[in-house]
C-alpha cells in the first residue's frame, strides 16, 4: 500500500499491522456483502483512515475491532 506512515510509527510496524489484518478484514467486508472489487477499495480506505489517525497495534482484538468498525462505517 502506498500510504505515508503515521507520524512516529516505523514503516516496518505499519507493514506488519497491515499484513496481519488485511486478509481477515477483507473477508469481513465480503461477509457484509461487498463485491470483491468494492472490498478491495474499502480495505484500502480503511487503512488510510487508520493510518491518518495514527493507529498503533494495541493487540489483535482491539486493533481488529477498530478496523472492522471503520470498514463497516465506510
Amino acid at each position: 500500500m502506498a500510504v505515508a506512515p503515521a507520524a512516529g510509527a516505523p514503516p516496518d510496524e505499519l507493514d506488519g499491522l497491515i499484513e496481519r489484518h488485511q486478509r481477515p478484514l477483507w473477508r469481513y467486508l465480503r461477509v457484509l456483502g461487498a463485491a470483491p472489487d468494492l472490498a478491495d477499495d474499502l480495505l484500502q480506505d480503511t487503512f488510510v483512515v487508520a493510518l491518518r489517525r495514527g493507529i498503533e497495534d494495541r493487540g489483535a482484538a482491539a486493533t481488529g475491532a477498530f478496523l472492522r468498525t471503520t470498514a463497516r462505517h465506510l
